[in-house]
């Protein structure tokens, strides 16, 4: 039983540190972008890089989930289905070959944009492999690499800086990442074994991709009003301390990750379970976090925060730890559409809220904060109640498993 628990710690631990390392690469090269050289070069970055994520966004196509289901429902034919997907996604990924050309960057930076965004593809598609296999080191060692090399290309080119060196920087650390976790799993999944494509994968996976692009449009509603209503630089303090909530309410996943597959097998009951351990596992993180978050935009950044927004940001984080296991329960149950459903309502209601009490708290983004953090605990509610509503008309046999027999009314 030790040797069991010390086993789920360490999986546990080794996630989170891979996930961590994952945001605070994009933290230090901020600061070492700002520091040495200018605002303004970092801001280009983020347009840039935002185009990038878009892509791989819609190239994954909800995919992580999609296959973490199918690997546990046929762990025997996970290389097959893996590959199919693959190739179902590489048509997707295609048209965004030509973004770069679009974009403020000279033909050099333009053709470099579009070998990163192919790696990003070829890396992306390797997650959720290490995530089913549990091979968090990999990422660590894989992300760390990329770290330096960035780091050191940025800092060996500082006197010829600028976007277009920067953008090759990053490229050349993407493709490293792809060719080492390609070349770690070419004997069993090959990028270059291509299938027929999974027919059943685009509108199987719709939910999930449409599940994260709300989420998407979720995360970035608030920042809109806050640029709308209130100026710059308030904007750019709530943008930092939004970074640093964000990176605690990623810790329920963290947590969560390396169990996924053991969740689409469990019943409803042990779900409940699974949240309210994680609701305390989040309260203790909170305990030791928000101090962090305060002495750090205090002392580092210079800010003027009060230990109200604080408190704020800690009531927007801890809802996610509750209610996390619930998506999970309503993916195993293939009810995407109330995740997307609540998802997409709570966007509106983001909005309604921000409308009303960033305008009403004046010159402070307290008022953004308390609307993120409302619209988190109305999401908390609607899952649990949904769930509990959804749970009561299924059918369970003594394992825990779905029966043949389900009744979703």
């Amino acid at each position: 039983m030790k040797n069991k628990f010390l086993k789920r710690l360490s999986f546990i631990g080794l996630n989170t540190i891979s996930n961590l390392i994952v945001s605070a690469t994009g933290m230090i090269i901020s600061l070492i972008i700002i520091r040495l050289f200018s605002n303004e070069l970092w801001g280009e970055a983020v347009y840039i890089f935002l185009w990038v994520n878009i892509a791989a966004h819609f190239a994954s196509w909800g995919s992580r989930d999609f296959l973490l289901r199918a690997f546990s429902a046929a762990p025997s034919k996970s290389a097959k289905t893996w590959a199919s997907v693959f190739t179902a996604r590489a048509l997707l990924i295609f048209p965004f070959l030509f973004l770069p050309f679009f974009l403020k960057l000279n033909f050099a930076g333009s053709i470099a944009l579009s070998i990163l965004i192919l790696a990003r593809f070829v890396y992306q598609s390797y997650d959720v492999i290490i995530l089913y296999q549990r091979k968090f080191t990999l990422t660590v060692f894989i992300e760390l690499l990329a770290l330096v090399i960035v780091v050191s290309g940025t800092l060996l080119l500082r006197e010829k800086i600028e976007i277009n060196t920067l953008v090759i920087c990053f490229t050349f650390a993407e493709t490293i990442k792809a060719i080492i976790v390609a070349a770690w799993y070419r004997k069993e999944y090959k990028v270059y074994n291509l299938t027929i494509p999974e027919k059943d994968f685009y509108i199987s996976a719709f939910p999930f991709f449409v599940l994260g692009f709300s989420g998407l449009l979720q995360s970035k509603a608030d920042l809109l009003l806050v640029s709308f209503f209130l100026n710059k630089a308030i904007l750019s303090q709530y943008q930092v301390a939004m970074n640093c909530f964000l990176i605690v309410q990623s810790g329920s996943a963290f947590i969560l990750s390396p169990f996924i597959k053991n969740l689409y097998r469990m019943d409803f009951n042990r779900i409940k379970k699974i949240s309210v351990r994680l609701f305390w596992a989040g309260a203790g993180i909170l305990f030791l976090a928000l101090p962090c978050i305060f002495f750090g935009l205090t002392w580092i950044y210079k800010f003027e925060v009060s230990f109200y927004s604080i408190l704020l940001g800690g009531a927007f984080v801890l809802p996610i730890y509750i209610y996390l296991p619930y998506i999970y329960f309503l993916y195993k149950i293939k009810k995407q559409n109330i995740i997307v459903a609540v998802n997409v309502s709570s966007i509106g209601i983001c909005v309604l809220f921000s409308a009303i009490f960033i305008p009403l708290f004046g010159p402070h983004y307290n008022g953004a904060l308390l609307s993120i953090a409302l619209t988190q605990w109305l999401i908390l509610f609607s899952l649990h109640y949904l769930s509990k509503r959804i749970q009561s008309n299924l059918q369970w046999n003594q394992s825990g498993i779905l029966s043949e027999e389900i009744i979703v009314t």
